[in-house]
């Protein structure tokens, strides 16, 4: 009867039942009594199989946590777990003190701890050591023992001011060194307690007192003392340098580093070099910000407002005018950093603008969240990331649109006033360049001139000596005259312009060609100076244009010569197709864009040398346009590398 009776129980479904949980409960202990009936008499009466009850095994502990802690990347982001642990322990001596302003108003709140609290950090690259040492407030036998030995533990989880949420941070050393080694004391009269660990090691931990003055004078009072040791050689880099580790706190805890009562540095065992960090000041005038956007706001998981969790996220960014480094914007939550903004791909996944505006050089500040338990921005494991939860993209886009746009804005009135400067450097390369072509074609002319010379007195019977070309009575008119009227067939010279045909600051043909006569003279010197060739300017609209209009889309719309100089609108779609923009919104100078330059300066260059009456042979100008074309882009290809470095000097030594 009871075999049968258990064999109907076994059969029934889970929960089915006369009446009540009592009925319930007999049909659960019938069902583990048919569970234990032997196999052969189960099948005999027709019971169902047991379910086979399975628990999960972990065959090597040590081998599964080391795994793990080669998600860290960088010896600086471990070092950073144990120094993240003493901010929380002095969480408890933290209180809240108020500032006054000149007129006794209430200004900020400054968060201050109770005592001095201190956090040291020695490293030896020697001994291929790092200590990290706090006075806080120590940890107890059962604390010190479940931090150390229970992976995935965290009395500091649902804790929204403390960071530490995954129980593994004493983990980490796993991935960069040996052994690590744990001493602390939570009662001034009771003894120091230490524990160590090494990387090949699941069991056999002794936690034990450590008796001796030199365990007493590194915990104080109270306080923990933690030793990494027998770091691997690669991953022996910066952070053993003082001034390196040193930065990477102040980055790192930027948001803590300005608590009251707090002093938190770094010294070189070897050495004695000392580095004490320092919080950074976003309000230095130095920086000379050209905008400040500051915003405190909450986000929650989508859903029903039973379920849904606030978050506090404040942000606090600046486009300033000095590049500052190791500030661009981050990630923080509870004050301790977790990724640079432009670098988590979380959120560039969301903003469009992730090169334009978050990986801009001259946007710094901070985005700190708290961090309550079920809050749409989680950190991973590694903190340099955050977990994909439902409503982390939602979150994500509040952010985008409390200050996305505004901040866009600014750094788009930065490149702008950056773009002129390296349009100004453009400029004087145009010139230059051109300047080059205008000089060689003089040299041409001189040379084809002299030649000319030679053949001209030939054939008018004249002899080599300068003295027969001296004795020449010239005729009315000047040589040009001479010229004009005796070898025609030879070489055609206009005669002196008008007084109406003179420009302004320009050139004259009459100029020009007293000069052509004077180089022609004997082999004369060639004029130095370069006064013919024209100057170069990019500008926003043509002369003639209303200022600030956007250029037509014809042909005259792109560039003009006007004087002296050559006008091209940057402001001209056709430029502006050409002109490309870095990731960060800063315009790009290349060589399609200097090809393009090049074909309008050669144009209105050649133009330039027809005003002015200086075209010697006119018979195929398409040719001669083409020449100075090829001739100035091939200049022009050539000084390209020599005016980006200029302009990237520039713009460091404006950061600078």
């Amino acid at each position: 009867r009871a075999v049968r009776r258990a064999v109907a129980a076994s059969t029934e479904p889970a929960g089915a039942g006369t009446a009540g949980s009592a009925a319930g409960r007999d049909g659960a202990d019938a069902r583990r009594q048919a569970a234990t009936l032997p196999p052969d008499v189960r099948s005999a009466v027709g019971a169902q199989p047991a379910a086979d009850s399975l628990s999960l095994r972990v065959s090597s502990p040590e081998v599964l946590l080391n795994h793990m802690a080669e998600r860290y990347s960088s010896s600086s982001r471990i070092v950073m777990e144990f120094i993240d642990n003493a901010f929380d322990s002095a969480e408890g001596l933290l209180e809240e003190r108020r500032s006054l302003g000149s007129e006794g108003e209430d200004v900020s709140a400054v968060p201050h701890y109770s005592r001095p609290i201190d956090i040291d950090v020695v490293v030896d690259r020697e001994r291929r050591t790092i200590r990290v040492t706090d006075n806080c407030v120590g940890m107890p036998r059962d604390v010190l023992r479940r931090v150390v030995l229970n992976v995935g533990e965290s009395r500091k989880r649902g804790s929204s001011f403390l960071n530490g949420q995954f129980g593994f941070g004493m983990q980490a050393f796993r991935a960069c060194c040996g052994s690590l080694v744990v001493r602390s004391r939570a009662d001034p009269g009771a003894p120091v307690l230490g524990i160590a660990i090494s990387r090949g090691q699941a069991d056999g931990f002794e936690l034990e007192e450590v008796v001796g003055s030199a365990a007493d004078a590194a915990v104080g009072a109270t306080g923990t003392d933690v030793l990494l040791s027998d770091f691997d050689e690669q991953w022996v880099d910066s952070t053993f340098e003082v001034d390196a580790m040193a930065a990477e706190i102040e980055s790192h805890f930027e948001r803590l580093l300005g608590r009251g009562n707090l002093r938190v540095r770094v010294r070189c065992a070897a050495t004695g070099e000392e580095r004490v960090c320092r919080p950074f000041d976003y309000a230095d005038p130095a920086l000379d910000a050209a905008a400040h956007v500051e915003r405190v706001f909450t986000v929650a998981t989508p859903g029903s407002s039973a379920d849904a969790v606030p978050q506090t996220v404040r942000l606090s960014l600046a486009v300033v005018r000095t590049e500052v480094n190791d500030r661009q914007p981050r990630f923080f939550v509870n004050g301790r950093r977790v990724s640079a903004v432009c670098a988590t791909r979380s959120f560039t996944g969301v903003s469009a603008k992730r090169w334009t505006v978050w990986a801009h050089p001259l946007l710094v500040g901070y985005i700190d969240v708290d961090s309550p338990p079920g809050a749409p921005l989680q950190p991973v494991i590694t903190r340099d990331e955050f977990k994909r939860t439902r409503g982390r993209r939602a979150a994500f886009q509040r952010v985008v649109d409390e200050c996305e746009a505004e901040l866009e804005a600014a750094l788009e009135g930065i490149n702008k006033a950056q773009s002129d400067k390296d349009l100004t450097a453009l400029e004087d390369l145009l010139t230059q360049c051109l300047s080059s072509v205008s000089k060689e074609d003089n040299r041409r002319r001189r040379k084809k001139r002299t030649s000319m010379w030679e053949r001209a007195k030939r054939a008018v019977g004249l002899g080599n000596d300068d003295a027969d070309v001296q004795g020449i009575e010239p005729p009315e008119g000047g040589l040009a005259a001479l010229w004009a009227g005796v070898l025609p067939t030879v070489l055609t010279v206009g005669a002196p312009a008008a007084e109406d045909d003179v420009e302004t600051g320009d050139d004259t043909k009459a100029e020009a060609n007293t000069a052509d006569v004077k180089n022609m003279q004997g082999g004369g010197a060639a004029k130095k100076s370069n006064e013919f060739a024209p100057e170069v300017r990019l500008v926003a609209s043509l002369p003639g244009e209303p200022s600030g209009e956007q250029a037509s889309s014809d042909t005259g719309g792109r560039s003009r010569l006007a004087g002296n100089c050559i006008y091209v609108a940057v402001s001209h779609p056709d430029f502006q197709e050409r002109l490309r923009k870095s990731r960060r919104g800063r315009e790009k100078i290349d060589e399609r864009l200097l090809g393009y330059l090049s074909t309008l300066i050669a144009a209105h260059y050649r133009e330039r040398e027809l005003l002015s009456g200086r075209l010697e042979d006119d018979t195929n100008p398409f040719a001669n346009m083409v020449d100075t074309y090829v001739n100035l882009e091939g200049r022009l290809r050539t000084c390209l590398p020599a005016l980006l470095r200029q302009i990237e000097e520039a713009e460091a030594e404006v950061d600078a």
